[in-house]
């Protein structure tokens, strides 16, 4: 059997339309056929001037109606929407590593998951300045599990592997107050500054964007 490989934009693009020949003959549907039928677009929702995070909209900003009935305005609402999106992408990318950590917690030398490479859990262990030393490789790995799921909730502090980053970047998060302190609290702050009554200032929710994107992109990846 021969290797199949696509190496160019144009192979991609003859192998994606062969595909959609493919299932249009038994009738799948595609995001090729969807976004015809979606279109023209809704030019509120595409300019991202439109809100329904609260019970007293939605609401829609015009040159007649600058401001919605809770009294945030263009800024303000784009900076929710925009922060929305972002707390999500966040949470449903870093939760995959939460699964990981759960995983990991329930190797054992006996069980259906085991540590295939234990240099890389000790190598990681070192990193977290979790003692090694006399330790078994399950035991070690249970606490680099706990330590791991700490990440997404912990109380105090900023995330481990900001670490990681150039030590000027840091001191870039660090000076912009943007270095995120755990996923799950910059994703429950992200939508607490969102809902109805709470920030409209869109500075501070841009801001929030940052930190919450990080507490993935850096601290969950």
């Amino acid at each position: 059997m021969s290797e199949f490989k696509l190496t160019t934009v144009e192979e991609f693009e003859q192998a994606t339309n062969r595909l959609l020949e493919t299932g249009a003959k038994v009738g799948a549907d595609a995001w090729q056929f969807r976004v015809k039928n979606q279109t023209p677009h809704c030019k509120f929702g595409e300019e991202g001037v439109c809100c329904r995070i609260c019970t007293m909209g939605p609401c829609r900003i015009t040159p007649k109606a600058p401001r919605g009935i809770c009294g945030c305005d263009v800024h303000g609402i784009v900076g929710r929407n925009f922060l929305r999106f972002t707390a999500g992408g966040s949470a449903t990318h870093s939760d995959h590593g939460r699964e990981i950590c759960h995983t990991l917690y329930e190797s054992s030398a006996d069980g259906n998951y085991k540590v295939k490479d234990p240099e890389k859990l000790f190598r990681i262990a070192k990193e977290w300045d979790i003692e090694t030393e006399g330790k078994d490789l399950y035991d070690l790995a249970h606490e680099v599990a706990v330590t791991g799921l700490m990440e997404y909730g912990k109380p105090f502090g900023t995330q481990r592997f900001l670490k990681r980053a150039p030590e000027h970047t840091q001191e870039i998060w660090e000076r912009e107050e943007i270095a995120p302190h755990a996923i799950d609290r910059e994703v429950s702050r992200s939508m607490h500054m969102t809902h109805m009554g709470c920030s409209s200032k869109p500075e501070a929710l841009i801001r929030q964007s940052l930190r919450s994107g990080l507490s993935d992109g850096w601290g969950g990846s």
